[in-house]
């Protein structure tokens, strides 16, 4: 893995999408235009669900974030508010069901550049990165500074179903170099 320290200014599309209340982080996402943010939809719908019968809130998004849950020097984050919330209609609440993506509208444009392109996984077979605050397994909690693990290699589905005991409809699935020298 390689911390983010090593490559600053390279990651300023990953948004750290945090409670709006404690500021403590919820997940990680990309900012794909100047206002529009992709998430996991279990995200902002396990949060509304901790209190049934509450109002929905919006989480708050920390651009230029390389620190989980500590803000960093004056000038080197943008800490922006949700304005609008939308889930993938397909997805029914449990991301092993697939369709786990949400897109969270930002109350103003950020100043940070969005990412440049999205392509396929199926034309990108070589050179996937991972890229967030990572947990070491499971049941670990998550890193203290953004990281990316690099020349991650693209698995075909039916290994992934394999190894994970079943995979949702069109995820990806990849493996770190470690991971692959292990299999």
């Amino acid at each position: 893995m390689v911390t983010i320290q090593r490559c600053q200014g390279k990651y300023l599309y990953i948004a750290n999408v945090l409670d709006p209340y404690t500021h403590i982080h919820l997940c990680t996402g990309v900012l794909l235009d100047s206002d529009q943010v992709a998430i996991p939809a279990q995200c902002v719908l396990k949060e509304a669900a901790n209190e049934p019968g509450s109002p929905v809130y919006f989480p708050i998004v920390r651009m230029g974030s390389k620190n989980l849950n500590k803000h960093e020097e004056a000038g080197e984050e943008e800490v922006l508010e949700v304005s609008q919330i939308a889930v993938h209609s397909g997805f029914d609440g449990d991301a092993t069901h697939g369709f786990d993506l949400a897109l969270l509208t930002l109350s103003r444009p950020s100043a940070v550049p969005p990412m440049e392109s999205i392509v396929p996984a199926d034309g990108c077979r070589d050179g996937l990165s991972l890229l967030g605050w990572l947990a070491p397994s499971v049941q670990g909690a998550p890193s203290v500074n953004l990281t990316a693990v690099p020349r991650m290699a693209y698995k075909k589905p039916e290994e992934c179903d394999a190894a994970a005991g079943g995979m949702p409809p069109n995820a990806t699935c990849a493996a770190s170099p470690i991971a692959q020298a292990l299999s």
